[in-house]
């Protein structure tokens, strides 16, 4: 059974109503949206993507008109979608797809909306992580496999810090996709310094949940090397220091041209994001910055 146009409609209102921020400022940047995707799919089989697309519209109706049947079926799409996507990945052939990966991806963000459980979405980011990891970097930089990275990578993050573990799109390999990705907007007219600002602080912070274990380890060692603490505080030195300066930045940028009438004017500023989320983006952007210190 193909996706019809009600069902493609639907899911997109889900997305304006819960992801607006996140998923218009970098629309007018990526190579294939969301949106894309899933209008690519108009006859694709009833699959894992297809039984995600749908549970989340219906999720979305259940909850915008408190019709608790609707939530209910909603959790049963769930439940067929997660058998679909373990068929997929137990096959050679599809467990590196953009689609088996958006396919899990929509099954995370139904959980993290209507979850059995307070942290029940964790087990599925965890898997999420493996896949990226499996699919590797170069899979991400650009592409619909871009567009599922920056869709999931803050939970990711989340993910780790909760867990205690180091990030992987710490490494060398991931990072280097951050700062290409930023040299590429720019020689193809999409670049921003408000685009700019957003994804090095994102590269920056990726850095904290490995911090954080790090000290973990070491209040927790009992014959701790003794040159471990100073390291650790080193580095904790440098990164809350790159972070307050980009903090800065940013809040400069914020305050002193985000609210210019003349802003149409200043594409150096924003370039292609569009100015209705331009105030979104910069605020969480901003709070990230401010809140990842305090982890230390």
């Amino acid at each position: 059974m193909a996706l019809d146009l009600q069902q493609r409609e639907v899911f997109g209102l889900f997305v304006d109503a819960t992801f607006p921020g996140l998923y218009y400022a970098w629309s007018t940047r990526v190579d294939v949206t969301f949106m894309d995707f899933v209008r690519q799919q108009s006859d694709a089989p009833t699959d894992a993507l297809v039984w995600g697309i749908r549970t989340l519209g219906t999720l979305h109706l259940g909850q915008q008109h408190q019709d608790s049947d609707k939530i209910a079926c909603s959790r049963s799409m769930y439940g067929r979608g997660l058998r679909s996507l373990a068929r997929l990945l137990q096959h050679p052939t599809t467990v590196k797809s953009d689609r088996t990966l958006g396919a899990a991806v929509l099954l995370a963000i139904y959980e993290m909306l209507d979850g059995m459980g307070h942290k029940s979405w964790l087990t599925h980011s965890n898997g999420i992580g493996t896949l990226f990891r499996y699919r590797g970097a170069e899979a991400h930089r650009d592409g619909f496999g871009r567009t599922l990275l920056i869709s999931f990578r803050s939970f990711l993050i989340a993910d780790a810090l909760i867990r205690g573990e180091p990030c992987f799109l710490a490494e060398t390999a991931w990072r280097s996709v951050i700062k290409d990705a930023v040299r590429t907007e720019g020689l193809m007219g999409k670049g921003s310094e408000l685009g700019d600002l957003v994804e090095y602080a994102f590269e920056e912070i990726t850095v904290c949940p490995g911090l954080v274990a790090w000290a973990r380890a070491i209040s927790t060692t009992k014959e701790a090397d003794a040159l471990q603490p100073q390291l650790l505080m080193k580095e904790i030195v440098r990164t809350r220091g790159r972070l307050a300066d980009l903090h800065g930045q940013l809040e400069m940028l914020t305050c002193t041209s985000l609210d210019d009438k003349g802003l149409e004017n200043r594409p150096d500023l924003t370039g292609p994001i569009p100015v209705e989320v331009i105030t979104i983006l910069a605020r969480f952007s901003l709070k990230g910055l401010q809140d990842c210190p305090e982890v230390f």
